[in-house]
């Protein structure tokens, strides 16, 4: 029989070391996150010789918190900023599709409608089109993406999982007006001497919300964007800011209020319901629209009175409430003060019970991370 002491003396063999990976990668963002409007951070980047595949992910800036007119007023916190992820591969086809994904055409600035076509999978990648309408009115290649949707028999412990892939660049033939042909084609180029370029620039934080507006917000959060070989229009919108419901809690019987952002009511019938459903990022593989904010309101006027903000969903997510802001009758709070959440955190709302009018709080600037191989 082992003795206790042995047990105790006995360590675990070391585990092996990890294969170095080849993936590298590097993020772009302007660290003065208490510097309103600190105008985000812009890079020039050409791809390294030889990268085969790139993802890029956006975060968004964070909206600014709701403003008080100061007279019983109750600003929302500011929508956290959108999450978007594109990848791009030297591979024409693009990779890791299971089942053909819907092809979607919009018409972007070339003008042109009614275009359909489907795609099919060979080994993972998106290989021949069938075309069922060339539409009419293209001058140039369209905005096409694709989406796997629920109904491909995509299993993942669930028949009816989402599905997408990595997509690849589209490439068209077009004779008076219809698409004739289209063809998948590598998104960017790595050759030597011939490396593709793109511009990568992360939001800056926001302006403060504007004091005493009424209801709507007049300011937003900052947009994070990429441009180059293989995106079209790709970015990740900044959250909206945060509205405000307007001389409505003067009675202390307004017990408990919990409200999002996006207006779908009308302000002058009392307390007003918000819900935002609209997506918010472009260009991408797919995507998150950032969590709204919201304002709560206890039966105790004073003590129990708060406004909270949003944040970015998916891995930048801050997994919690942002932004609190301090009780309605004790002092406001400046632009400056109560400080938003990194990357793309919203802005705490301002609440308050006396005459003088005050902004809230800025949101937060956005991010974007790259990762090639």
């Amino acid at each position: 029989m082992v003795d206790l002491t042995s047990l105790l003396a006995w360590q675990a063999p070391p585990a092996p070391p990890l294969p170095p990976s080849s993936e590298k990668t590097f993020h772009i963002f302007n660290d003065c996150w208490w510097t309103v409007t600190n105008g985000g951070c812009c890079l020039e980047w050409t791809v390294p010789t030889g990268t085969r595949n790139i993802k890029f992910e956006l975060v968004g800036g964070g909206g600014p918190g709701g403003s008080s007119g100061g007279d019983h007023d109750g600003g929302i916190g500011g929508q956290g900023g959108a999450y978007a992820v594109k990848t791009l591969s030297t591979t024409a086809g693009g990779g890791g599709w299971v089942q053909p994904p819907d092809v979607i055409v919009s018409a972007g600035q070339s003008g042109g409608s009614s275009f359909a076509a489907t795609v099919a999978v060979e080994n993972g990648k998106l290989t021949d089109f069938t075309i069922t309408n060339g539409g009419t009115g293209y001058t140039e290649t369209p905005c096409v993406c694709f989406r796997g949707s629920t109904n491909h028999g995509v299993t993942n412990g669930n028949t009816n999982s989402f599905q997408h892939g990595q997509s690849g660049r589209v490439d068209t033939t077009i004779s008076g007006g219809v698409i004739t042909s289209m063809t998948m084609a590598p998104d960017f180029c790595s050759t030597a001497g011939s490396e593709s370029v793109y511009l990568l620039c992360a939001a800056g934080s926001s302006q403060c919300s504007c004091c005493c507006a009424c209801n709507f917000p007049c300011r937003h959060g900052c947009t994070s964007y990429i441009t180059g070989d293989g995106l079209n229009n790709f970015c990740a919108q900044g959250g909206m800011g945060g509205t405000t419901n307007w001389d409505v809690y003067s009675n202390c019987y307004n017990c408990i209020i919990n409200s999002a952002q996006c207006s779908t009511g009308n302000y002058n019938a009392g307390w007003v319901g918000y819900q935002c459903s609209s997506d918010q990022y472009w260009g991408a593989d797919y995507g998150f629209s950032g969590s709204p904010g919201g304002w709560y309101k206890d039966y105790d006027c004073c003590q129990s009175t708060w406004s909270y903000a949003g944040s970015p969903r998916g891995p930048f997510s801050s997994g919690g409430v942002d932004g609190m802001t301090n009780a309605s009758c004790h002092g406001g709070i400046s632009c400056c003060m109560s400080h938003s959440s990194f990357p793309g955190g919203g802005g705490g709302g301002q609440t308050r019970n006396t005459s003088t009018g005050c902004v809230a709080v800025w949101g937060n600037s956005g991010l974007i991370k790259v990762s090639y191989q």
